[in-house]
């Protein structure tokens, strides 16, 4: 792949990360969606595993207008539309390799007298098509998941139905 594959590649990934946080904070709030909370947060295994969507969304949900900085640690960050509190944990493990994941500090996310509107979290757990590892082995139990598919499993409403983002982009090869 060249360079400017990998650039088009990295592109389309920070634009599915972007409307997925558009379409999440467009219906609510990110702890009213279990699916994204659980894939924000999760493990990939030890040190030399990284998970190039999670590691994209994290980024991108930090940088964004829905979160700030809170208070004076530079990992601390607060949700403006409800207020809960997240810790980013960011751990390079070789130069230009990292697994980014952000955690709820806020008990399980969802403030008093809100309710989930997003899927509940699956059994099974996944990681991006282009995981990156150099321990040899991929993480027991996992499977490997496209971007197409990463949204349309984080997008899933709790009635069952899915409002893909595929759809309004024009086609799974746009994703």
């Amino acid at each position: 792949m060249d360079t400017g594959a990998i650039l088009a590649h990295l592109a389309r990934i920070d634009e599915a990360c972007d409307r997925i946080l558009a379409w999440v904070f467009g219906r609510g709030t990110l702890a009213q969606f279990p699916r994204v909370v659980e894939y924000l947060a999760k493990e990939n295994g030890g040190p030399g595993w990284e998970d190039t969507y999670q590691n994209h969304l994290v980024a991108r949900l930090c940088g964004s207008e829905w979160f700030e900085k809170a208070g004076d640690s530079p990992d601390l960050f607060r949700c403006r539309t409800d207020s809960t509190l997240w810790r980013r944990d960011s751990f390079e493990w070789r130069m230009m390799a990292c697994r980014e994941r952000l955690i709820c500090l806020s008990g399980n996310g969802l403030p008093t007298g809100v309710i989930a509107l997003g899927a509940a979290a699956a059994d099974q757990a996944f990681f991006s098509e282009d995981f990156a590892r150099t321990v040899g082995f991929d993480p027991v139990g996992y499977r490997r998941i496209d971007l197409g598919d990463l949204v349309e499993y984080l997008t899933e409403l709790d009635d069952g139905t899915c409002e893909t983002l595929e759809e309004r982009a024009g086609g799974r090869d746009k994703l």
